[in-house]
């Protein structure tokens, strides 16, 4: 097979020149890439990342969709910044905007805030069980942050639906148990369509009416808990991130060229692919490092703060050296504290020469005495 050179990290690297490679080869990173001083513009924000910061602390913020859009609002509420969502009102958005962890829960409160439109069936529900009605007040409330905001930050979390059956709408979580009813009551997987249906509708009702409004769109790197299919759970935690994220790249694909407010920002893949031990003993949640370099990522390139390049590599080089920590001493490391990297053992001194040889000698011979 005939070879041709390419340069990846500013090194020749040999591979196959039997097919024609475009204008725009971007290469996965190996180890080595992730050492580089340009591994962040390079190989992580590349993309769908806006050409310059845009997001000031009086900037209204709305961040709701899974746990993880929640680690977004408390690092920049820190910060300062301006998150709608952290403030004391009733909407549910404020309440329970972690538990909304679907599409077609996220369109819904798009839908009941602007168009009123309530559901027809009992579907809301908080981390208790207890139910979320169709309260006029709250609805106020959640409409007035929309109406506000003028950056909209979504986290999707897992495709994995419950759902009524007569009516086909879509719940929040699982049904509570006391309510559950087999002969209505159904779960099944959502699918590619029907998430893209619903990324675009809500596109579709914040351009209606917010159309200078920003839109960030994540995917949460939280795997699931528990499946409800008949399956391994790490199985259906693949499908089900999977179509979320097909599902979005299709979206962005044919929409952000004609919107120029809209984002993608990569917590998925920096979450999962730049790191060997990113998450906790559950494997469920994130390391504190890489949660950081995650947010601090997305400050140095949406918001306009004092961060720049130079802190933001120091920052994932931190992550990584935390990383490696957890490589060599478990969990246990992370347990103790805030655990510092290990130093690298210095090199031993060596003496060239003659000199040398004559100094170890002697005092080799000294200690003999």
């Amino acid at each position: 097979m005939p070879l041709i050179d390419i340069v990846q990290d500013g090194k020749k690297l040999k591979t196959s020149s039997s097919f024609f490679r475009g204008d725009d080869t971007n290469y996965y990173p190996r180890d080595s890439s992730l050492e580089t001083d340009d591994v962040v513009s390079t190989y992580i924000a590349k993309g769908w990342m806006p050409r310059r910061r845009f997001i000031t602390a009086k900037t209204p913020i709305v961040a709701f969709g899974s746990c993880f859009a929640e680690n977004i609002s408390k690092h920049f509420l820190k910060l300062g910044f301006n998150i709608l969502t952290k403030q004391d009102n009733a909407a549910y958005i404020t309440k329970m905007g972690d538990g909304i962890v679907n599409t077609f829960a996220i369109r819904q409160q798009f839908e009941w805030a602007w168009e009123n439109k309530t559901p027809k069936a009992a579907l809301w529900h908080g981390y208790d069980a207890g139910s979320f009605g169709y309260d006029e007040q709250v609805r106020i409330e959640t409409k007035a942050l929309f109406d506000a905001a003028e950056v909209f930050i979504i986290t999707l979390g897992l495709s994995e639906i419950w759902y009524d059956e007569p009516t086909g709408e879509v719940f929040w979580r699982a049904v509570p148990i006391e309510k559950h009813d087999p002969s209505r009551h159904k779960f099944r997987l959502s699918t590619h369509g029907e998430n893209l249906a619903n990324l675009r509708r809500i596109h579709e009702l914040i351009r209606e009416h917010r159309p200078e409004a920003a839109i960030v769109l994540t995917v949460s790197p939280i795997p699931l808990y528990a499946t409800f299919r008949d399956l391994a759970c790490i199985v259906a935690n693949g499908a089900s991130k999977a179509i979320l994220r097909s599902a979005v790249e299709e979206f962005m694909q044919t929409t952000a060229q004609g919107d120029g407010r809209l984002y993608l920002f990569p917590s998925y893949e920096v979450v999962n692919d730049l790191y060997s031990h990113q998450w906790g003993p559950d494997r469920r949640h994130v390391y504190g490092h890489v949660l950081n370099f995650n947010m601090r990522l997305f400050e140095r390139y949406f918001c306009e703060t004092r961060l720049n390049d130079a802190a933001l590599l120091k920052a994932f080089r931190r992550s990584q050296e935390l990383d490696r920590l957890i490589a060599r001493e478990g969990h246990e490391a992370m347990a103790r504290g805030k655990p510092e990297p290990e130093p690298a053992p210095a090199a031993p001194r060596r003496r060239k020469g003659m000199k040398g040889l004559i100094r170890r000698l002697l005092k080799r011979f000294r200690a003999r005495k």
